[in-house]
Formats: structure tokens, C-alpha cells, sequence
């Protein structure tokens, strides 16, 4: 198997502040996760785990980094049937043994019901822009920064954040904020960090493009 094609969904991710950027990938296909090495050329794979899912993926990304996840990275990813998967890797081996990455895995934290009552007609990660701080708890009352935006059909949008103590497996979902945009069926949705989100219904110049806050929306 390619390690890109059509059907795959990557994240390449910082492994670790002390080993750079963009040293290891994860690629999602629909039945299968890969985790690769990128430290060499052509780049090895170090793991790969099984996935079971009822609908399609729609979006895979990274989770910002608590204070206490040490070198634990975490992953999420959303199908059209509203679930919602979870993965752990523990790159602390890395740094004490740089030279042997093949002991490295990818372990399934949780799968899980994804709690919004809406059609998800579109999905998108948030920008991670800013992301280099870390969360300071494992609070879901505190862990307040803005990782999913989804819109409904008749152009519902919402915002979500996602909590996974390194201590549980339980995924937990928080809906930030609603905003009613009234663009139906949009084709484009942009969300950043610093909460704001773009939204339009055509892809060419990003015309009838129109943009809100959602900080404080709810």
C-alpha cells in the first residue's frame, strides 16, 4: 500500500521539541492506521493498527498537548456516522533510545459517539495556529480551545473541543459555540485558533465568503 493515495488522511506532527518537526507521520485509511518514520528516505513504517468503523473519515487530527502529557501524542478522528475514534503514542522511548524507533505504537483510547445532533454536511479541523502552548489541566471546564468545526445542511455552525486525560479513556466533547450562518449546503469552512471561522459556498476565488467569531457565541 502507497503511503498516500485517495482514500488516506494524514497528520505529520511534532513528534518532540527536542527532535523536531515532522520526524513521524500517521496515515488513516479506511480500515487501517500507519505510523511512519520520516527520518530516513524512503520513510519506514513503524506500526500499524487495525480500525473498524461503520461510515467514511472526514476528519483526522492532532490534539494540543496538555501540560502532563509529557511526550504522549493524541490523535481524533470523525466518520459520516457520527463517530468519533481516539489514539495515544508515547514517544518518551524516543528520547531515551533515538536509535531504536521500532518499539514505537499506536494504541486506540477510545470510540465513541460523536455528540452532535446536526447532519454533518461539513467537517474541518481547526487550524492549530498558536497551538505550541500547552493546555495547563485536564479540566473540561478549562480545556476551552476550539479543535473541530462542523456545519449542518442548512448552515448551522458549531464549534467543539475534545478532552483526553492521559489517564482515561474516555473521549469527552464540549460544544464552545452555535452560530446560525444561514448558508446552505457551504462548501468551504475554515476555523482558526484565535477563533474565528471562514465560510463560503463556492471553492473558486473563495467568492461569497463570509466570516464570524465565535468567541462567546453559544
Amino acid at each position: 500500500m502507497p503511503l498516500y493515495n485517495a482514500t488516506c488522511r494524514y497528520v505529520a506532527f511534532d513528534m518532540s521539541t527536542y527532535l523536531g518537526v515532522g520526524r513521524y507521520c500517521l496515515a488513516l485509511y479506511p480500515n487501517v492506521l500507519e505510523l511512519w518514520s520520516s527520518r530516513s528516505s524512503p520513510p519506514i513504517k513503524l506500526h500499524s493498527l487495525l480500525v473498524t468503523a461503520k461510515g467514511k473519515f472526514l476528519s483526522f487530527f492532532q490534539l494540543p498537548r496538555a501540560v502532563d502529557d509529557g511526550e504522549v501524542r493524541k490523535f481524533i478522528a470523525i466518520t459520516d456516522a457520527k463517530e468519533s475514534f481516539a489514539w495515544r503514542a508515547d514517544f518518551s522511548t524516543v528520547l531515551e533510545s533515538e536509535a531504536s524507533p521500532g518499539i514505537l505504537q499506536v494504541k486506540l483510547a477510545s470510540c465513541a459517539p460523536f455528540p452532535s445532533g446536526d447532519d454533518l454536511h461539513f467537517i474541518s479541523a481547526v487550524d492549530p495556529m498558536g497551538w505550541h502552548a500547552t493546555i495547563n489541566s485536564d479540566s473540561i471546564d478549562v480545556y476551552t480551545r476550539e479543535v473541530l468545526i462542523t456545519v449542518s445542511g442548512c448552515g448551522r455552525l458549531q464549534t467543539w473541543t475534545a478532552n483526553l486525560p492521559r489517564q482515561s479513556n474516555t473521549l469527552t466533547w464540549l460544544n464552545i459555540s452555535t452560530v446560525p450562518t444561514n448558508i446552505v449546503n457551504p462548501r468551504l469552512a475554515h476555523g482558526t485558533s484565535e477563533r474565528k471561522v471562514a465560510m463560503g459556498n463556492t471553492y473558486i476565488f473563495f467568492t461569497d465568503q463570509y466570516q464570524w467569531t465565535t468567541r462567546g457565541m453559544n
